[in-house]
């Protein structure tokens, strides 16, 4: 499920904001279901409308299947590694890791946050 949202939303960002193409890379996990999945939205992706009911709305403005790179040979994959342990830190903070403050560094990278990604959420986190 997070995949898929994943996919739907930076799909729906590519249309409104840049009106381009883009690409996905990932920390290796698990490919052939990723792969299966994309495919599958390219073609049908049952969207809910605000109204009622849901519509379909094919993902194509992500051209290539999802590439998958190891952590620990790209300084990309580990900054998004770091971005996302910090907000699991926040969201639930570990009494011994409290004295380095580990539960308040998701809040420096605020300036930077796509805050539209979420209506209900300040700093634009998906939780739904």
């Amino acid at each position: 499920m997070a995949w898929a949202r994943l996919i739907q939303r930076y799909d729906t960002y590519l249309k409104k904001s840049q009106k381009g193409r883009g690409i996905i890379v990932s920390d290796d996990c698990q490919d052939a279901n990723i792969r299966k999945l994309l495919r599958k939205m390219r073609v049908y992706n049952p969207t809910p409308s605000h109204y009622e009911g849901y519509y379909n709305v094919p993902v194509d403005n992500i051209i290539e299947d999802v590439f998958m790179r190891s952590s620990q040979h790209s300084t990309f994959i580990q900054a998004a590694d770091f971005v996302a342990h910090t907000l699991y830190r926040k969201e639930f903070p570990k009494g011994s890791l409290k004295k380095f403050g580990l539960d308040k560094i998701f809040d420096e990278l605020e300036p930077i946050l796509l805050k539209k990604a979420s209506r209900s959420d300040p700093l634009g986190i998906v939780r739904k």
